[in-house]
C-alpha cells in the first residue's frame, strides 16, 4: 500500500511541475530552433468589423467607444458594432448618444448573454476580418494594424492580441497578474514560433470571417475557446501578435478573480465536446498544446490535492514529512495572504501564495459546476474601478 501511495505522490508531483513549469520550459527549448516571426505592414488593409457585447457597462462604455473611434486604422475600412445585452443601467443610453458613420448600435431588450449577442451581431457586419473585444479593454493606437498583419499568411486563422494589466501603486493583486501575463505572453510567442498558440484571449482577438462558426447557445461555453478551437480543427493556425497591445482595467479583488476562474473552468470544460478530436495524440503538437496549455491547467487542483494527501499519509518517512510541512506552510501563508488582501495590506510572497490558492479553489469549484451543469449561459460583469 505504501508503494502505491508513493507512486501517486510522484505522479502528482510530476504533473504539478509540468503544468506550472514543465510545459513552459519544453516549449521554450523547442522554440529556440525556430526563427522569430516578423510581419510587414500590409500593402492593402482588410475591412474590419469590431464587435462588442456590453451588459451594464456604464462605467467604461463611453471610454471604450472613444478608444475605438480614436484607433489608427483607415476609417472607411473600420466598422464598430456594439450591442447592449438587456442592460439595466445607462449603457444603452450612452451607446445611443454617439453619432459616427463607423458605428452601429443595437439595443437588445432581453439579457441573453454574450454568446447570443455575438451571434446576432456577426451577420450584421461586413468586414472580412472580425475583431472581438470586451467593453473594459482599451487598445493602443496601432493595435488593429498589428492585429491584421499576420493574416497575410494564408495559414493564419486567428490572431490574439497581447493583454497588459496596468499596475496600481496600492495594489495587492496586480503584481501576481503582471507575472502571470508576462509568462503567458512569452509562452504564446514561443508557441506561435513553433506553429500555433493555444492560449486564447477573449478580450481582444481577430478571426477570418470565412472561418467563423455560430457559437452554441444550448450549453454554456466560452466563446473565444470555441471559436479558436474550431479554427484549429479546420487546419488553420492561431497567432500571438506581441505588438497588438490592449490593456484591461481590473478591480483589486482576489474573490472576483476566483469567480472568474470558476466561470472559465466550467465554460471551457463544457466546450471540450466540440473539439475532442483535436486531443487525440495522433495530432502531435496540436494535441500536446491543447492538453498542456488548456485541459491540464483547468484540472490542476486535482494533482495538488493528491500531492497534499499522499505527503501526509507518508509523513512517517522523512522526505515526505518535510514536503508535508512545506505544503502546510504554503497553506498558512495563503490564509494570511487572503486576510491581508481583504485589509488592503500588501505582503508580496503572502499575496502570491493567496493568489495561487484562490485561483485553484476557483478551478475546483468550476469543475464541479461543470459536472453538475449549473454554470449559467451568461454572467454578471465584474465590478469596474
Amino acid at each position: 500500500m505504501t508503494e502505491f501511495i508513493q507512486i501517486l505522490f510522484w505522479v502528482s508531483l510530476w504533473l504539478t511541475f509540468y503544468i506550472y513549469f514543465g510545459y513552459f520550459i519544453l516549449i521554450w527549448l523547442i522554440s529556440r530552433f525556430y526563427p522569430e516571426i516578423q510581419y510587414e505592414e500590409p500593402a492593402e488593409y482588410p475591412k474590419i468589423s469590431m464587435i462588442i457585447a456590453a451588459y451594464n457597462e456604464e462605467k467604461v462604455i463611453e471610454q471604450k467607444i472613444q478608444n475605438c473611434l480614436s484607433l489608427d486604422y483607415p476609417p472607411e475600412l473600420l466598422e464598430i458594432l456594439i450591442g447592449s445585452d438587456g442592460s439595466t443601467d445607462k449603457t444603452a443610453e450612452i451607446i445611443l448618444s454617439f453619432r459616427d458613420s463607423r458605428m452601429s448600435s443595437y439595443i437588445f431588450e432581453n439579457h441573453s448573454g454574450k454568446n447570443s449577442v455575438l451571434n446576432k451581431l456577426v451577420p450584421k457586419s461586413s468586414g472580412s476580418i472580425i475583431v472581438f473585444s470586451d467593453a473594459n479593454i482599451f487598445l493602443q493606437k496601432n493595435t488593429l494594424k498589428f492585429l491584421v498583419a499576420p493574416f497575410q499568411n494564408e495559414s493564419t486563422g486567428v490572431v490574439n492580441g497581447k493583454l497588459q494589466i496596468p499596475i496600481s501603486p496600492n495594489s495587492t493583486q496586480h503584481p501576481t497578474e503582471k507575472s502571470y501575463w508576462s509568462a503567458e505572453n512569452a509562452l504564446r510567442r514561443n508557441e506561435t514560433k513553433i506553429g500555433t498558440t493555444f492560449g486564447v484571449i477573449g478580450a481582444i482577438y481577430a478571426i477570418r470571417r470565412s472561418l467563423l462558426k455560430e457559437i452554441p447557445l444550448n450549453i454554456s461555453v466560452a466563446d473565444d475557446t470555441f471559436i479558436k478551437m474550431s479554427v484549429l480543427e479546420r487546419g488553420f493556425n492561431i497567432v500571438h501578435a506581441d505588438n497588438a497591445i490592449a490593456t484591461e482595467t481590473v478591480i483589486d479583488s482576489m474573490f472576483i478573480e476566483m469567480k472568474r476562474r470558476i466561470r472559465i473552468c466550467a465554460r471551457n470544460l463544457n466546450g471540450v465536446r466540440y473539439y475532442k478530436s483535436l486531443m487525440n495524440p495522433r495530432n502531435g503538437y496540436i494535441a500536446l498544446g491543447i492538453w498542456s496549455h488548456k485541459i491540464l491547467r483547468w484540472l490542476a487542483p486535482f494533482p495538488l490535492i493528491v500531492l497534499l494527501l499522499t505527503s501526509f499519509l507518508l509523513k512517517d518517512i522523512s522526505f515526505y514529512h518535510e514536503v508535508a510541512i512545506i505544503e502546510l506552510a504554503v497553506i498558512i501563508m495563503a490564509f494570511f495572504g487572503i486576510i491581508l488582501n481583504i485589509l488592503k495590506i500588501k505582503v508580496k510572497y503572502l499575496t502570491y501564495a493567496a493568489y495561487f490558492f484562490v485561483i485553484n479553489f476557483g478551478l475546483l469549484v468550476g469543475f464541479f459546476k461543470f459536472l453538475l451543469g449549473t454554470q449559467k449561459p451568461y454572467w454578471e460583469p465584474t465590478d469596474r474601478p
